[in-house]
């Protein structure tokens, strides 16, 4: 059995994203912590999640020429996320609730990638665009 080029075309084309005039670009799932500077900036937001013994993992993401951080949670109880693991009724996952914008990468982004369950990052991978559409979807509605 010979398997064509289209065939690993189609699986390309699953992480490609349409940006203007029909033309993809490839994106690129960046998991990463918000840095020392960014929650001392911040402080005295409430709704921002911090904890005292580790950092919260979030998911970068460029929509319409601003960028988030999306982070990563367990035990979700809203609609406004998107759940990659609901093993154990952990509802873990993406919670487009505590996203913030980030107005300075090099500054409030810790440029050191982290390491996040794979299945998860399967989960995250595969259904990148949806999430981008989610989450475009749900900023436009604030």
């Amino acid at each position: 059995m010979f398997v064509g080029r289209n065939h690993v075309n189609q699986k390309k084309a699953q992480f490609l994203t349409p940006q203007l005039w029909g033309v993809f670009v490839e994106e690129t799932m960046e998991f990463r912590c918000l840095s020392n500077a960014f929650y001392e900036k911040y402080s005295h937001c409430e709704e921002i999640l911090t904890k005292e013994n580790r950092p919260y993992y979030v998911l970068i993401l460029e929509i319409n020429s601003l960028t988030y951080a999306i982070p990563l949670r367990s035990h979700i109880t809203h609609p406004y996320c998107f759940i990659a693991d609901n093993s154990a009724n952990q509802n873990s996952g993406l919670d487009y609730s505590k996203a913030v914008v980030i107005i300075d990468s090099a500054k409030y982004i810790d440029p050191e990638p982290v390491t996040i369950r794979q299945h998860e990052f399967n989960i995250f991978k595969q259904r990148e665009y949806l999430i981008r559409k989610q989450f475009a979807s749900y900023v436009s509605f604030l």
